[in-house]
């Protein structure tokens, strides 16, 4: 095995790898800040799709390289034969595990690779020069530059779906569904329920809700704050299982869950 086809293999697995993270990360970058969220995805699909693609994929490339190499003719359609044969090992894991899914995108990350493997193979038999490949790299970061600048002119997440993921559970029917307070009197209690929304730079709101209840010396404060992206929600401060219950004997607490 000499030192350009271990080279070819690396670069091969490694440009794939990237791609087809990139491909999968996507789909994955809708919420909070889509051009950061497509990156830090494309980092988790690229540690488990590159693993494989380094360990299975490199020995299946090898051997059936090695195989086409020793039984066949070069020609297109060999080439052809051994690039969709990737795909088919490719697709074994998932064939294997009966998950379509997982056929299909193994189908397609070693497809990938053995277009890419091939695609250098013929350049380097040649004698022409890989720089070309700095464009796959290239297209592996447009979607982040896209989904960064453009994502909020496109589809903006707004202020009001962000309320929806929050003021529409039922514990928090009687706060305002939108930023601001109401007062009332409850046994005597002079009640105030805030909602403060605030946005942040990366896109996500953070949504507040406040409850205080005054009567004479007596006075319970309770505070709880969400961070609210788009598809996703979750407790950022406070306590979400006990809250002020305003009595004529005085303030008792209650689960809520």
């Amino acid at each position: 095995m000499n030192n350009e086809r271990i080279k070819r293999k690396f670069l091969a697995a490694i440009l794939s790898s990237l791609l087809f993270s990139g491909f999968m990360a996507i789909g994955s970058s809708t919420m909070g800040n889509p051009g950061v969220n497509y990156l830090l995805f494309s980092v988790i699909f690229f540690v488990y799709s590159g693993a494989i693609i380094f360990i299975y994929g490199n020995i299946v490339s090898h051997l059936l390289e090695w195989l086409f190499n020793r039984f066949f003719q070069p020609s297109k359609i060999t080439s052809l034969c051994s690039i969709l044969l990737h795909g088919v090992f490719g697709s074994l894991i998932g064939l294997i595990g009966f998950n379509l899914s997982i056929t299909i995108m193994g189908f397609v990350a070693a497809l990938l690779y053995g277009i890419i493997d091939h695609w250098i193979k013929t350049r380097q038999n040649h004698g022409r020069s890989l720089k070309p490949l700095t464009f796959l790299v290239i297209a592996f970061f447009i979607p982040s530059l896209v989904l960064g600048f453009f994502a909020d002119m496109v589809d903006p997440f707004t202020e009001e779906e962000a309320q929806d993921y929050v003021v529409t559970l039922p514990e928090y029917d009687d706060f305002p569904n939108t930023a601001g307070k109401i007062e009332l009197t409850i046994h005597g209690f002079h009640v105030v329920r805030e909602n403060i929304v605030k946005k942040n730079e990366d896109g996500t709101y953070l949504i507040t809700l406040k409850e205080t209840g005054t009567r004479g010396t007596e006075k319970a404060v309770w505070e709880i704050t969400y961070r609210v992206e788009r598809g996703a929600s979750w407790l950022e401060k406070g306590q979400d299982e006990v809250r002020p219950l305003f009595t004529k004997e005085g303030i008792e607490y209650y689960l809520m869950k």
